[in-house]
């Protein structure tokens, strides 16, 4: 495995690769992957069940929320069928996330042979229970060659519309190649985490190299590593030079991000955010509107997206730099939970992610500082008050 560290990403500038100034040096590039983007679960959710399908050796899924629906329950058929043919399955859920799943759904598959474990409980009864830290990761581990990585719940409102799905406004990424080892140490954490044993033969030798892409997983996992994910962030949008683009269904960032992206914008690159315009968490869009004003005042372009319910995270800088996964720029992703992002280097991915961009802001509804400031008085004192809030939003 060719991995990219401080002096690796010194070696990757005098080769030539582009990407290097927006390489965080403490996160760990591997080079030799295949990164396929997924919009939406129209794209995602036949890949992932697929992948299941396939699956000979091993299914590691962790994910925020897993219902009882149409969409959880043909994972769950998958899940257990793969099971019941002699992969090892194993499943990390969200106890807040899917608090209203019952246990007879996962009682089904572990009746197969699954393995199932629940994080963080809120039963002050149960081992490792809280209220707080949730693991918001949503990842899912196939044969240690493959991994999912994106902001995908597994819920009828992210199914496509010919599952009966509400089609909500998601990205995620396909990789493989050897940086699905690290995604697979990532939900052995996890798993660990909810007071499981790890089984002995869990580790997963790094599969080999099938493509042409360095990538790195990054995780906000443990104490150590609670700010990687926004020095990613803040090292790529230091280095910009031409645009930043952002896709965030909860934009809510605190003061660090925030002064970034206008700095960004007064030395002339072009900064674009879209964020919800519909939503289901309305209360981040209400304290989020009391930073906005600010941003537009200095350049920022905000763009809020109509058709449907946005749930995306994504980023992609200069088409070099490219991010997708399940962390808000908010304060519960920074401070409170688990989240996981894929880092994909070098322009042919970053021209991807770009078209999608550009192509989702023709669907999208732009804010001008106009209609910021023509807001009531009284709507823009509440939102600061919400904000006031922000750490439990």
């Amino acid at each position: 495995m060719e991995n990219l560290s401080a002096s690796g990403c010194a070696a990757a500038e005098s080769a030539g690769l582009p990407w290097r100034p927006y390489c965080l040096n403490s996160l760990k590039a591997v080079a030799g992957n295949r990164a396929r983007l997924l919009r939406d679960g129209a794209e995602a959710f036949p890949a992932m069940l697929e992948a299941i399908n396939g699956a000979r050796e091993s299914v590691l899924l962790c994910v925020y929320a897993i219902a009882d629906d149409g969409a959880g329950r043909r994972f769950a058929s998958a899940l257990a069928a793969a099971a019941r043919r002699g992969a090892k399955v194993h499943l990390v859920y969200d106890a807040i996330g899917s608090v209203a799943t019952p246990w007879t759904f996962f009682g089904e598959m572990e009746s197969a042979g699954a393995r199932v474990a629940q994080y963080h409980p809120v039963l002050p009864w149960k081992p490792h229970w809280t209220w707080f830290r949730r693991n918001h990761s949503k990842l899912l581990v196939i044969d240690g060659h493959t991994a999912f990585i994106g902001g995908f719940n597994i819920t009828s409102e992210y199914a496509p519309r010919d599952w009966g799905g509400e089609s909500w406004r998601d990205t995620g990424v396909e990789l493989r190649g050897p940086a699905v080892r690290e995604a697979a140490e990532l939900f052995w954490d996890s798993w660990r985490r909810c007071g499981k044993d790890v089984p002995p033969d869990a580790a997963n030798p790094a599969a080999g190299k099938c493509g042409a892409v360095w990538a790195s997983l990054a995780s906000s996992v443990g104490i150590a590593r609670r700010n990687f994910i926004r020095r990613g962030y803040k090292n790529a949008i230091l280095k910009s030079t031409r645009y930043i683009y952002i896709t965030n269904a909860y934009f809510l960032p605190g003061g660090f991000i925030h002064r970034k992206l206008i700095k960004a914008a007064k030395r002339g690159v072009r900064v674009a955010v879209i964020t919800a315009g519909v939503t289901n968490q309305p209360l981040v869009r209400w304290a989020a509107w009391s930073l906005l004003g600010r941003l537009l005042r200095d350049g920022v372009e905000i763009y809020e997206w109509t058709p449907c319910v946005l749930h995306a995270k994504t980023a992609v800088i200069d088409g070099q730099w490219s991010c997708a996964g399940s962390y808000n720029l908010d304060h519960l992703s920074l401070h409170y939970n688990i989240e996981v992002n894929a880092n994909i280097y070098g322009p042919e991915f970053g021209e991807q992610m770009r078209r999608m961009f550009e192509e989702d802001l023709k669907r999208c509804r732009r804010l001008t500082l106009d209609e910021w400031k023509k807001s009531p008085l009284v709507f823009r004192l509440l939102s600061r008050v919400i904000y006031w809030f922000r750490n439990f939003l």
